[in-house]
């Protein structure tokens, strides 16, 4: 697992965001994509979902 916790990038297509993370094996690095919808919830504040509805998608 890699040491660092900030992610190699971050990429949006309207609301949607792809989070890019690299991690190292004893093959050497690889990535992981995490998809998430950013929202504001009742009270204002940001949330990130991870359900997506027919027009994310």
């Amino acid at each position: 697992m890699a040491t660092n916790n900030k992610p190699a990038n971050t990429l949006r297509c309207a609301n949607i965001k792809a989070t890019i993370w690299q991690n190292v094996s004893e093959k050497g690095p690889f990535f992981a994509t995490t998809f998430s919808r950013p929202f504001k919830d009742q009270s204002g504040t940001w949330r990130n979902g991870t359900s997506f509805g027919l027009n994310d998608l």
